[in-house]
């Protein structure tokens, strides 16, 4: 292989694990969002529990 077709591919790997590192940052950040969700929904139950006792 000569040198440009050798730059090309390594061009063309770099892109790919970009891709690739993209795709795994983007499902982490819609796990962590997922779990903030249910921490929060749990968290405004909990509050709503407690209301609810102190207004009994």
């Amino acid at each position: 292989m000569d040198s440009r077709a050798q730059t090309s591919t390594e061009y063309l790997l770099i892109l790919a694990l970009s891709l690739v590192v993209l795709v795994i940052v983007l499902a982490l950040a819609m796990s962590t969002r997922d779990l903030s969700e249910v921490l929060a929904n749990r968290a405004a139950i909990e509050r709503n529990e407690t209301l609810q006792m102190l207004l009994d």
